[in-house]
């Protein structure tokens, strides 16, 4: 952990220091096994278990079987997460506890650049734990548009696994704009990948086909 820093905004509210975006497709055919790998094993003992994770979830767009994961984590402790991590991989590793059969499409850890309070009045930084029915993810090179809220818009700041997707992406460059709800307002014709995610239902296989 770097320098303390304050965990609370002016307005009382828990203040998000970074955003993992871990977006992933699993091979086909394997798609029930990495569900159970994801939400038994990894979402958990590498993610939400690393030091200032305070919330996380997981989705899935119903049409292509990507899932994607977001935790948030406390201002300060990005450091100290990512070393948790990389330690729990390697327990996992020797563990045989690995699911090879996946591939990381966008996994970085981002810097929020700006976020949008909707009218329902919901911190940003509670949207996980509000559990919006919908999650709709916008990727741009280059500034986001502006768009209603409860929206979130990130900038990366650091590659956390490989992927063909963001080969010569360069940290600072690449944003991804979630919006919260059930429809996406404003995402433009700039966008290098935009869909819809629908939360996961942990515990099952609810929306997970092969």
């Amino acid at each position: 952990m770097g320098a303390a820093e304050r965990m609370v905004d002016d307005n009382g509210v828990v203040r998000i220091g970074s955003v993992v975006v871990a977006l992933m497709r699993p091979t086909k055919g394997h798609e029930r096994a990495f569900n159970h790998w994801y939400e038994r094993d990894h979402f958990y003992t590498a993610g939400l278990a690393a030091p200032g994770v305070f919330s996380a979830g997981r989705f899935i767009h119903p049409d292509l079987g990507w899932h994607l994961a977001l935790y948030f984590v406390l201002p300060g402790y990005d450091e100290a997460r990512v070393a948790f991590a990389t330690e729990q991989l390697a327990l996992a590793a020797a563990d045989d506890r690995l699911f090879a059969e996946r591939e990381h499409l966008h996994t970085w850890s981002h810097d929020v650049e700006s976020s949008v309070v909707g009218t329902d009045g919901v911190p940003l930084a509670l949207a996980l734990d509000h559990r919006y029915p919908g999650l709709h993810v916008s990727m741009y090179d280059g500034a986001a548009p502006s768009v209603p809220g409860p929206a979130l818009t990130l900038r990366a700041r650091s590659r956390v696994m490989p992927a063909d997707w963001d080969a010569g992406v360069e940290p600072g460059v690449r944003r991804i704009l979630l919006q919260f709800g059930d429809a996406p307002a404003g995402i433009g014709d700039a966008a290098v990948w935009s869909g819809a995610f629908v939360p996961m239902v942990i515990g099952t296989d609810t929306h997970v086909t092969e």
